[in-house]
């Protein structure tokens, strides 16, 4: 999977492919006020998709001071941790084979949508008054496959 963003790569921080729901954070840095296009390619055939768009302003490069992955085939939540540095700030995003909606506990939630009539994807951050690592729990009813994918900066 891939994304541009106004026709520039953007590099892919964390991602997994691992079951029906092909899940990704890719960062860039772009001028503050900019306004692009957002490309996602994908090899094979890519039958639904969800795009959340977060900005985090003042930042000055794309590389990421953690990240991780979890997969699930069934169960109603879905936890993950990254470190994070004062200042900072955390996101993660989950996308299941169900159509209901997320609950998120250790994040405030961005969004919460059905782009497709089979599948939910939902988003979520944290901003961090202190260093140290923050947990994210993302909740459903139902279970389903699903992933959930987690990224700090600064």
């Amino acid at each position: 999977m891939g994304c541009a963003i106004g026709g520039t790569a953007a590099t892919a921080i964390v991602a997994s492919s691992s079951n029906p729901n092909a899940t990704a954070i890719f960062a860039l840095v772009v001028a503050s006020g900019t306004t692009a296009a957002i490309a996602i390619t994908a090899s094979g055939g890519l039958s639904r998709i969800g795009i959340s768009v977060a900005t985090i302003d003042g930042y000055i490069s794309s590389a990421e001071a953690d990240s991780a992955a979890t997969l699930a085939t069934s169960g109603t939540s879905l936890s993950l941790g990254v470190a994070c540095n004062s200042g900072g700030v955390a996101l993660w995003t989950t996308c299941r084979d169900a159509v209901n909606a997320t609950t998120w506990s250790g994040a405030t939630e961005d969004d919460d949508q059905t782009p497709g009539t089979s599948y939910q994807q939902s988003s979520a951050h944290y901003l961090a008054t202190a260093s140290g690592s923050q947990s994210a729990m993302a909740s459903w009813t139902g279970g389903a496959n699903a992933t959930l994918l987690a990224a700090s900066w600064r």
